[in-house]
């Protein structure tokens, strides 16, 4: 008689914005796991990932939790210094600052980035 177990593993999260707030992060981050045979859950969004509605619906979540942060960024800063990796717009709201600084090549984002 041979005894089989099957394992299951699971990484369980009570909302996506747990896992990452930007799409990319999100979906690169369920792939790689994916990879390894661990299944993503959450607790207050119904999703599986086993299906094509299943991978659509993650994907729309997924932009759901970076427009929220986008949105919260917006909202929440109130003035006094501009955060390093930020520029202030013409609007008053801040923008991740992607110019190039001709000392090093790099943005400070993508300075931020790298730390």
């Amino acid at each position: 008689m041979t005894l089989k177990i099957s394992v299951s593993i699971h990484w369980l999260v009570d909302k996506l914005d747990g896992l990452g707030r930007a799409t990319r992060v999100i979906l690169n981050a369920i792939y790689d796991l994916e990879k390894y045979g661990v299944k993503l859950k959450s607790m207050t969004e119904p999703f599986d990932t086993g299906d094509a509605s299943g991978r659509f619906l993650l994907t729309i979540l997924a932009g759901v939790t970076d427009l929220e942060r986008s949105n919260i960024l917006k909202r929440i800063w109130l003035g006094g210094i501009v955060p390093y990796g930020y520029f202030k717009n013409d609007e008053k709201y801040l923008e991740i600052n992607d110019h190039i600084m001709p000392s090093c090549g790099m943005s400070e984002a993508d300075i931020i980035r790298l730390m």
